[in-house]
């Protein structure tokens, strides 16, 4: 019971030290949604191109337009940083008689921009855009605004250790299935949290037969990336709450219904998120678990419990 107690009070404590940090990290700079803005609008002259700089948040998509064919943009980071990717969108002979770049910044930084090459005599145009964010970022460092909320169902299957203490037998060691209705992904830093918000978990070994738990079991995503249209790593910590259910097949007297359960544990595996919303999940989970007691004089006891669990969203 200590040690279960002991990890119970260091996920605790490594939770109240992750909150902030998780917190500033979803606040740390603001999505760009909407239609494009302009960012910036310039003319370079003949002879005088004094660049223009410009901040660029990582995970945004930019695009840049010279006035004039055949423009050579040249990019310097102010802050010696890597410089965003860059893709020609109208390579060669173009009718607009513009020249048009799409940038994808792998990093925040303040950038330089220049026209490298300007036909003698003509000024040249320059303006900046800033496009809707990609979602293919990494969610990990910047968790994204604008994530739809999941609904979908989880089923799971294990075993659990038996709930024995010097005064009395809660339940002998056994096997565990269960069912819940779930919840994942949504806004900032909520895509962080997923799991069952309610469920029915069925657990062997009773002295009666199998018990019935209702339980509620929010997860919290510390690995794995935030991906729209892909498989993720998924791993973190998890709290689970559960109460008994009536037991029929003792007295009234012996009823452990209101016993309750509380574990903490950690999880990892895999999950999807296609591209619109929807996807599954499939991963493992080991608790430490503790039944807290009614009688008197009885501290409750202790196990520990692995658990494998596949969910659908939509």
């Amino acid at each position: 019971m200590k040690q279960s107690h002991s990890f119970c009070a260091g996920i605790a404590l490594a939770l109240s030290l992750l909150a902030p940090a998780l917190s500033a990290q979803g606040a740390q700079r603001p999505v760009a949604r909407g239609a494009p803005s302009l960012l910036a609008d310039a003319t370079f002259h003949p002879g005088a191109y004094e660049p223009v700089r410009v901040f660029l948040a990582r995970g945004t998509k930019y695009r840049v337009e010279f006035s004039e064919p055949g423009i050579q943009m040249d990019m310097r980071s102010y802050e010696g940083k890597a410089l965003p990717f860059i893709i020609d969108v109208n390579y060669g002979a173009d009718v607009s008689g513009r020249s048009v770049f799409e940038l994808r910044p792998q990093v925040d930084g303040v950038v330089e921009f220049r026209p490298a090459f300007v036909e003698s005599g003509r000024a040249v145009r320059f303006q900046l855009w800033n496009a809707a964010t990609d979602h293919s970022r990494d969610a990990t460092n910047d968790p994204t605004d604008s994530l739809p909320l999941e609904f979908g169902v989880m089923v799971e299957a294990g075993s659990h250790g038996a709930y024995v203490n010097q005064l009395m037998n809660y339940g002998d060691k056994g096997s565990s299935t269960a069912a819940c209705f779930a919840l994942r992904t949504g806004p900032g830093i909520l895509s962080r949290v997923w799991g069952c918000a309610a469920g029915i978990e069925v657990a062997g070994g009773g002295i009666g037969g199998a018990v019935p738990w209702f339980f509620i079991e929010p997860r919290v995503r510390l690995v794995g990336s935030r991906r729209r249209g892909g498989i993720r790593l998924d791993s973190g910590v998890l709290l689970r709450l559960a109460k008994r259910a009536r037991d029929n097949k003792r007295p009234v007297a012996q009823d452990p219904s209101g016993e309750a359960l509380d574990g903490v544990g950690i999880y990892a595996g895999v999950q999807t998120l296609e591209s619109g919303s929807g996807g599954w999940g499939l991963v493992a989970s080991l608790q430490a678990q503790h039944i807290s007691s009614r009688a008197s004089g009885s501290s409750g006891a202790d196990t520990k419990s692995f658990r494998v669990t596949f969910g659908r969203f939509f």
